[in-house]
């Protein structure tokens, strides 16, 4: 019962999170706005990225990815020894450069499992945040680590939204520093 009640309360803050994380703001969206479809998600969730760690900016389908906020992959290592990582790109559609979503990339560095998650914005059709919705569900189930560390990540950019929009933060020369997490730097533990 305890499983299923965190379970759900980590689901809920989670595509809560990621609402508000894929407009920035409540209000950007306007009534004759047409969001994400879900065959634009299929399609989203279809791109290959050669190569996660430097490719930051690229077209691919119809579609333009951007590294959210030119920021590095966050990066996590548990008491298993396995480093997860989520990297985070807006989506934008190429032919207008409509805005459309996010897309949050799971790495399991021990495997080389990539799982892409098309979060559709706030504007999107009903059945591409119910594809969004199954595959935090059917995708989270078996690969341990990855809702911790995406609800950890979704969880972060929505704070700092919150705060005022406040950047990654830089080392003393205005390089962005690359955020490593291990468990013991989390704030909660079990």
């Amino acid at each position: 019962m305890k499983n299923n009640l965190l379970s759900l309360l980590l689901f809920l803050c989670c595509a809560f999170t990621t609402q508000l994380l894929s407009q920035r703001v409540w209000g950007q969206t306007t009534a004759a706005a047409t969001g994400m479809t879900v065959e634009q998600l299929k399609a989203v969730k279809a791109v290959k990225i050669a190569n996660l760690d430097k490719d930051t900016y690229f077209k691919s389908g119809g579609f333009i990815l951007d590294r959210y906020e030119e920021r590095p992959a966050y990066v996590f290592t548990y008491s298993d020894g396995i480093t997860r990582k989520i990297y985070l790109y807006k989506i934008f559609a190429a032919e207008d450069t409509k805005d459309l979503g996010l897309l949050a990339i799971y790495k399991n560095e021990k495997s080389g499992e990539v799982k892409p998650f098309v979060i559709p914005g706030a504007s999107a059709d009903r059945k591409a945040w119910d594809a969004y919705i199954d595959d935090l569900k059917y995708v989270g189930e078996k690969e341990p680590g990855l809702m911790s560390t995406l609800t950890f990540v979704l969880s972060r950019e929505m704070a700092g939204l919150l705060s005022g929009g406040a950047g990654a933060k830089t080392d003393e020369g205005g390089a962005k520093k690359k955020k490593n997490i291990t468990s013991a730097s989390l704030p909660m533990r079990r």
